[in-house]
């Protein structure tokens, strides 16, 4: 694990073009591994020398299709193959690596109902080839990508409906059957999957209009140590939720 053995205090890696996003691989197999975007797109490779420091360098040119910014990155596992996901305008492509070799891209196109509808958020279910996203078209999508690099196939499996364009999506470890979806309009739900009803949430948290300011809510995130608590940013403030009851599987 090399996030336990790092003694640089600083590994840079240039890359000649402005970076505005970044993912680092959650999963510890795979933690030397980082996604950025920006003007481009790209993914890094943290790597040990022989003389114990540490350089981050490109790992492989498999995003340079994206002539451009991804709107949103995502890392997913399923078994022993890690996925990463990265949504550029109407087209999404899926990385394949098993153990710590490439295996292959997924291309596709979104459904026709995100054409000209930006993606603000996604994020792959625990231990599956679900992706969950959610921006402009004011839902938050389940879509399941299959194939490979010479044919692939995408189906909607489930949509969440919402009242407001969807701002961020997340999954929890602890609650590995549900979603977090927060929406613009100051909503913050918690989608139950395994739920008959599969286009309402669970529970949902109204903020305040004045808690929202004129911005609305710009992003949220689900507590790692706590299923329960949920931070989110609105405006200039930052908003601590908690879920109104404690739910078990």
């Amino acid at each position: 694990m090399l996030r336990n053995k790092v003694k640089e205090p600083l590994c840079c890696c240039e890359l000649g073009w402005t970076i505005e996003q970044i993912a680092c691989c959650p999963f510890t197999d795979w933690s030397h591994l980082i996604a950025v975007t920006g003007e481009n797109t790209a993914l890094l490779r943290l790597s040990e020398t022989d003389s114990s420091s540490f350089v981050l360098k490109p790992a492989a040119k498999h995003l340079s299709a994206f002539e451009g910014a991804a709107h949103t990155l995502a890392w997913g596992r399923d078994g022993d193959v890690l996925k990463l996901a990265a949504i550029h305008e109407g087209s999404i492509r899926v990385l394949q690596f098993l153990g710590d070799v490439p295996k292959g891209s997924i291309s596709t196109s979104l459904p026709a109902e995100f054409m000209g509808a930006d993606v603000y958020d996604s994020c792959y279910l625990p231990q599956s080839d679900l992706l969950a996203v959610t921006g402009e078209t004011c839902r938050c999508d389940l879509l399941r990508i299959t194939g490979d690099a010479m044919a692939s196939h995408l189906e909607v499996e489930r949509s969440i409906h919402l009242r407001s364009e969807g701002v961020s999506v997340r999954v929890h470890a602890e609650q590995p059957d549900h979603l977090m979806v927060a929406e613009a309009g100051g909503t913050v739900h918690f989608v139950d999957l395994r739920a008959p009803n599969r286009h309402c949430p669970a529970i949902s948290r109204t903020l305040p209009s004045a808690a929202c300011g004129k911005t609305g809510l710009r992003d949220a995130d689900w507590c790692p140590a706590d299923p329960h608590l949920v931070g989110a940013v609105a405006g200039l403030s930052l908003i601590h939720i908690s879920e109104p009851t404690r739910r078990t599987p």
